[in-house]
Order: C-alpha cells, then sequence, then structure tokens
C-alpha cells in the first residue's frame, strides 16, 4: 500500500513539472519577440568599426523561423522550471533526509543557482561579444576585390548557437560545484581526481565534440574552462584539508 502511494505522489509531482513547463512555455512564446531582441543584442550593437551593423536575419524554409521561435520558447521555459523541477523533487525525498543531508542539498542547490545566475551574465555581456566580435571580423566589406563576404545569419542556425553556448557554459560553471561537494562529503577522493586527470581531460574533449558547434575555437571555448575548474577546485580541497 504504502508504495502505491508513493507512486501517486510521483505522478502528482510529475503533472505539477509538466504544468510548469507549459506554463513557463506558453508566457516565453507570447513574449518571444522580446526574447529574440535582447538574445540578439549583443551582435546588433557590436562595434565593428566601419562595417555596417548587422539588422537582420534570414531563413530558407517557410517553417524555419516558427521552429526556431518555439525551441527558443522551449528552452527557455525550460530553464525557468528547472528550479521548480529541482524544489519538486526535494519535497518527495525530504522526509527520508537527516538533518544534515538536507543541509548539504540546500547548499548544493545555493551555490547551484548562483553559479547559474554568475554563468547568465559571463554569457550575455563577455562571451557573446568575444565571440561575434571574433567571427565577425572576417567579414570583407569596402575592399578592392571585386567582391564581398557578408553575414548572412538564418534565424535557425543562430539560435542554436545561442542556446549551444548557453547550455554548455552553465554546465562548466556547475561541474566545479559538483566535483567539490563530492570530494567534501567523502564520494569521491583527491587522490582520484589526480592520478586519473589526464582521463578526465580526454571526457573534457569527448564531451564538447558533443555539445559544441564542430569547430576547434568552440570546442576550445568550452574545455579550457573546465581544465581551469578542475585544477582550482583540486587546489582549494587541498587548502581544505589542511584547514581542517
Amino acid at each position: 500500500m504504502l508504495f502505491f502511494l508513493y507512486l501517486k505522489e510521483i505522478r502528482y509531482r510529475i503533472l505539477y513539472c509538466f504544468i510548469s513547463l507549459i506554463y513557463s512555455w506558453l508566457i516565453c512564446f507570447i513574449f518571444v519577440e522580446e526574447l529574440i531582441y535582447y538574445l540578439t543584442k549583443p551582435l546588433l550593437f557590436i562595434d565593428l568599426g566601419s562595417k555596417e551593423i548587422f539588422n537582420h536575419f534570414i531563413f530558407t524554409n517557410l517553417g524555419d523561423a516558427f521552429f526556431s521561435f518555439f525551441n527558443l520558447s522551449l528552452s527557455i521555459g525550460f530553464c525557468i522550471s528547472l528550479y521548480f523541477f529541482i524544489f519538486q523533487f526535494f519535497c518527495y525525498i525530504i522526509s527520508s533526509l537527516y538533518l544534515y543531508e538536507k543541509n548539504i542539498l540546500r547548499l548544493v542547490v545555493s551555490f547551484s543557482f548562483i553559479s547559474i545566475c554568475i554563468s547568465l551574465l559571463f554569457w550575455y555581456f563577455i562571451f557573446l561579444p568575444i565571440i561575434f566580435h571574433f567571427f565577425l571580423g572576417f567579414e570583407l566589406t569596402n575592399t578592392n576585390f571585386s567582391f564581398e563576404i557578408l553575414f548572412e545569419g538564418k534565424i535557425d542556425e543562430y539560435f542554436s548557437f545561442i542556446l549551444t553556448s548557453l547550455y554548455s557554459l552553465i554546465i562548466v560553471f556547475q561541474f566545479p560545484i559538483l566535483l567539490f561537494f563530492l570530494v567534501i562529503f567523502d564520494q569521491l577522493k583527491i587522490t582520484l581526481l589526480i592520478d586519473y586527470r589526464k582521463i578526465v581531460y580526454f571526457g573534457f574533449l569527448l564531451v564538447s565534440a558533443f555539445i559544441t558547434p564542430p569547430d576547434v575555437f568552440s570546442q576550445f571555448f568550452f574545455v579550457l574552462p573546465l581544465i581551469i575548474f578542475y585544477e582550482v577546485v583540486i587546489f582549494f580541497i587541498f587548502l581544505f584539508n589542511e584547514y581542517k
């Protein structure tokens, strides 16, 4: 009987999560034009000297724009509902945890939320302007050649790149928090982090090949912060052990 009671609670909480996702998606879809403006603002106002400022996108298939809006609003809605999902999971397991386990979960969720906020600020105000300024610098306009090379952005490819880079940076900023807490609470040994460092770096390369655009520059921007965070976590764990 108790099993069916827990199963019923799971069904209700999954239903709550689904309703939250649908509601967030509808809100984002209603205000999708405002979302598009803020996500393209780093590109629209980039300073390229004498070159013209980019001010439009194109789409080659009839459904590209609609599905781009649909996927964008769904992705942003999922990000908004993410911590509601975590809250539902926390409410489900809270009664079976000890007090110190509850405190650990609160710390993990709090630091995770702070990390996501920092990653969003870094992504929007630093990462995107640098990436756009670098790649758009290869345009050829007002030259002595008989042709020009101009950027004509497709709406679906642009938002695919935007969302992929966002998810990549969120993962990068979440990784050291997870690693640090696993070691601090004796779920992972620091000697393993040191001995298997090369294997971990190779794993970073494999992950970057799957979730980043197929160019070396994007993979480098994904792997380098992970390696730096990995070494910083090891350093702080050493300091923590010495202090303890």
